[in-house]
């Protein structure tokens, strides 16, 4: 398959744009991923450490009512999903969630990217003296941080495609820049084939646009054909002195061809003249005797 060079420039400026642009998202994501992968995990440890502190004496006193009130203190927090406190023996003191939010195994997460029920499960023991008395579960809701991060995604896609489009267009416009001389070029060799056979050289000059390269190859052809026709007007002449001096050698020829033959015939009759002389004395002679 025949590509033009117009759609060559367009492909590989395409191409170079969107490996460009496919390594700027993917680092860009990847920033943002790891910034809000930080800062979620972050806040959830802060937090779990701060519930556990708080927690941490009424557990051990098994205050329950400090236990409900510190749980319902921390369900303040528009963005906590759930809170419990339990203890060693694995048994619920106190806990409270959201609307919404229903009862399921505790599975504590490592990591944002593998959350699949828009809640950071997170955990944080109490201890004294390394002693297990219990510990600390909260969720954290990230609906609004997976939203901001969807947002985000499709708004840096969209940028990339939108300057994917632009790109095109650019290099759509600076193709046809660049070819239209080069189709111009190609036009005048067509032009000057045909004018070979009537040497017609001054109808093949081409326009010159701008100036870069192209024009400075479009003006150096120009200058082939003025010297073309130059040439052409040069031995044209040279061809009509040959010409003239032929036919001047041919005269020459022809009239020195007629002096000669003039002379023969002149010797010719001298010499019958000269043999009839001759016999007229020997027969004189003849006629004396």
């Amino acid at each position: 398959m025949r590509l033009s060079l117009r759609t060559k420039t367009i492909a590989g400026t395409a191409l170079i744009e969107a490996t460009l642009l496919l390594v700027l998202i993917i680092t860009s994501l990847t920033f943002i991923n790891a910034l809000i992968e930080e800062n979620v995990v972050k806040r959830a440890q802060t937090t779990a450490n701060l519930f556990s502190s708080i927690t941490r004496d009424p557990l051990l006193s098994l205050d329950l009512a400090s236990l409900e009130a510190s749980v319902e203190e921390l369900m303040n927090n528009p963005d906590i999903a759930y809170a419990r406190v339990i203890d060693s023996q694995q048994r619920v003191l106190a806990q409270r969630r959201r609307e919404g939010i229903s009862e399921r195994l505790f599975n504590p997460d490592t990591s944002v990217q593998g959350i699949d029920d828009s809640v950071y499960d997170t955990r944080e023991p109490i201890t004294v003296a390394g002693e297990y008395f219990g510990e600390v579960q909260i969720g954290i809701d990230v609906t609004s941080v997976q939203s901001s991060l969807l947002q985000i995604r499709n708004w840096i896609i969209s940028l990339a495609l939108l300057e994917m489009v632009l790109v095109a267009l650019f290099s759509f416009g600076l193709g046809t820049y660049l070819t239209s001389q080069l189709q111009s070029l190609r036009q005048g060799a067509k032009d000057m084939l045909k004018a070979i056979p009537t040497h017609d050289y001054k109808s093949v000059a081409i326009p010159i646009k701008g100036r870069d390269e192209l024009s400075e190859l479009a003006l150096s052809f120009n200058t082939l054909v003025d010297t073309l026709a130059e040439e052409y007007e040069n031995r044209s002449g040279v061809q009509d002195e040959l010409r003239e001096l032929n036919r001047s050698l041919e005269n020459k020829v022809k009239e020195r061809t007629e002096a000669l033959s003039n002379k023969n015939a002149e010797l010719e009759n001298a010499n019958k003249h000269l043999k009839e002389t001759q016999q007229q004395l020997l027969q004189a002679e003849k006629m004396a005797s």
